[in-house]
């Protein structure tokens, strides 16, 4: 292949968390979808704010728990909506529509848009944190950054470089 996968951003017990709900999400939607209408929670939303809700939050869900491949995750959601939508054709009481599939998977991209973006913002903050003082470094007086075994193997004083003490050895034997 061609390209490698990004690593998450995410420990390991996050994105774990991240992937039960999104697959609960899932879960939920194909219930409340499929499932018999008395059943199904009702808000003042409107049908198409509902669907709107339901998967734009189920987007954002899979965006960040496989944040490592986009391309798949947006595959999966829109081949979810389409096939919970296409399944209602069985369902007794049910109706499928294009309508709410078209609602559904705008919904489910502006989802994974969003996450896409929260993702992005995530990385960002940790990667211009870890320029200010990233791990195994020692932050200088002068605001300049050091790596931290440096330290145990030179015999140069904390402020200032090699170059800056040996000019300042230099002078002093001068005098």
């Amino acid at each position: 292949m061609g390209w490698q996968a990004r690593k998450s951003c995410y420990a390991v017990p996050m994105t774990i968390i991240l992937r039960l709900f999104a697959w609960g999400l899932a879960a939920a939607i194909a219930f409340a979808t499929l499932g018999p209408a008395e059943q199904r929670p009702h808000s003042n939303l409107g049908q198409n704010g509902e669907h709107a809700l339901a998967f734009v939050l189920l987007g954002v869900a899979f965006g960040l728990a496989y944040a490592r491949d986009r391309s798949r995750s947006a595959a999966f959601v829109i081949g979810f909506t389409g096939l919970v939508e296409i399944l209602q054709f069985w369902a007794p009481g049910r109706h499928a529509r294009l309508e709410d599939f078209v609602v559904d998977a705008l919904a489910a991209s502006v989802g994974l848009a969003a996450a896409m973006v929260l993702d992005w913002k995530i990385r960002r903050s940790r990667h211009s944190a870890s320029k200010k003082n990233p791990r195994g470094t020692i932050a200088r007086e002068d605001g300049s950054i050091r790596p931290a075994f440096v330290r145990a193997f030179s015999s140069e004083v904390d402020t200032g470089s090699r170059q800056e003490n040996a000019s300042k050895q230099k002078s002093r034997a001068r005098l």
